[in-house]
């Protein structure tokens, strides 16, 4: 979160009169004390600032000669319960408690196992403190229809930092105007969107929403001016299937949800009591925001070691909340799982046991040709579309192979001996949950 001068308001009132004090509108900011200042919500009072370290709330707050006030035009979101605002920063007892207690609401209300639940309780802890980081992933949750990926969803978002949940109605203009103005967790429920219009917008949040920085442009039909709009953040998805650019998919948390009988436990509706105990969460969630803010940072020290890049890079800001060694411990089993799942599937992992198959059959050397055969028939056999030589020879370099042209094409080397280089090893991913000691293989 930057300071004010850093940020621009998302709507400034103008004044005709030079002596009036200007005025902004904002849901969340930093002053350059370093202090938060916070949107909050109650049904008497409306929209509030809270100020970190205030013992109540204020209508607006004061930054030199400039008058904030709070975002009214999210009255209705607030009022509507669509957007998640907390109502007061509340005690709590410790990081570890608190992420407890996230794990027990969830598991109040939605049917998950408890190796998924406690990467959910990690994430939504993280999403109150996400603006500290450079790159945030996203929790998704995958299955057919009847699988309970909406009540998750809807039970994550509730809890996570001003949680917008959206629906097929919304327009793409409004997805884009909104999410910039919330600056929160979005919750998309992507069965609603995938056979509308829509879905080209959300598309675009999701390639550029990963990483700060990248905002989606678009031309103002009246000015034709372009526009910038914020689309960083975390985001809480629920998919039918995979998708198809692969960039997207590393960077999804993904849970697989599947049909099974709900535990009695669970309720088939969401009762009154849901709505107050998820606003108890966000109370004492705010506090621990307030409380943590500043000294958080992305942790990476523990991730460089057997893990692809993208899976280090969006894991470091899900480490820079692990309260202890053994939520680092289960952190890093997942990230290591999740992993060894995209070195399994997938177009790098089908070209991986291409490989593999030809330098177990004795073969020194392997055209790109014959490569793609073994791949291709692979995917047939899966119901896939086959892959065109020069795409397996782009995955083949960025897997740290070099072809080289002979009378016959490009080949590649499969093991050391003769006029053929060795082959870069690559990593196989422990299986057996010790991710210190992971096993070179040359192929």
């Amino acid at each position: 979160m930057s300071t004010i001068p850093a940020n621009p308001p998302a709507v400034i009132p103008t004044t005709s009169n030079p002596t009036e004090q200007p005025r902004e509108r904002r849901v969340s900011f930093q002053l350059d004390s370093g202090k938060l200042v916070e949107t909050v919500y109650s049904p008497t009072n409306g929209l509030q600032f809270w100020v970190q370290g205030k013992i109540e709330p204020d209508d607006h707050a004061q930054h030199g000669r400039l008058e904030i006030e709070p975002e009214y035009g999210l009255k209705t979101f607030a009022e509507q319960k669509i957007v998640g605002f907390p109502a007061f920063p509340a005690e709590y007892t410790s990081t570890a408690n608190l992420i407890h207690e996230i794990r027990q609401f969830v598991a109040r209300y939605a049917d998950l196992p408890d190796e998924v639940l406690a990467i959910v309780s990690l994430y939504v802890l993280m999403t109150w403190v996400y603006d500290r980081f450079r790159a945030v992933p996203y929790l998704r949750f995958l299955g057919e229809p009847g699988t309970g990926k909406t009540r998750v969803l809807e039970v994550t978002s509730a809890i996570s930092y001003k949680g917008l949940k959206m629906s097929g109605s919304i327009t793409g203009a409004a997805l884009f105007r909104t999410i910039d103005l919330v600056q929160g967790t979005i919750a998309v429920d992507e069965g609603d969107f995938k056979s509308s219009a829509e879905w080209s917008d959300i598309t675009k949040v999701l390639n550029n929403g990963y990483a700060a920085g990248t905002p989606v442009i678009r031309c103002n039909k009246n000015t034709f001016e372009p526009e910038c709009f914020r689309v960083f953040g975390p985001k809480i998805i629920s998919t039918r299937s995979r998708f198809d650019d692969e960039a997207t998919e590393s960077r999804c948390l993904t849970f697989e949800t599947s049909e099974r009988p709900v535990s009695k436990h669970i309720p088939l509706q969401l009762p009154p009591a849901f709505d107050r105990e998820a606003l108890i969460l966000r109370n004492k969630l705010l506090k621990w925001r307030f409380d943590n803010f500043l000294n958080i940072e992305a942790k990476e020290n523990d991730l460089r070691d057997g893990l692809f890049a993208r899976t280090a890079q969006i894991g470091a800001s899900l480490m820079a909340v692990v309260p202890d060694e053994s939520w680092k411990a289960k952190l890093l089993a997942f990230l290591h799982h999740m992993d060894e799942g995209r070195n399994e599937s997938g177009e790098k992992g089908a070209i991986k046991r291409a490989l593999q198959t030809l330098a177990a059959g004795g073969w020194k050397s392997a055209t790109i040709k014959e490569i793609s055969e073994r791949v291709n028939q692979e995917r047939s056999d899966l119901g896939l579309d086959p892959l065109s030589p020069k795409r397996i020879g782009l995955i083949l370099r960025s897997l740290g192979y070099s072809p080289k042209r002979k009378n016959s094409g490009y080949f590649v080397p499969l093991a050391a001996g003769g006029e053929n280089e060795a082959v870069p090893a690559f990593r196989l991913l422990p299986k057996s949950g010790e991710h210190a000691a992971s096993e070179a293989v040359n192929v």
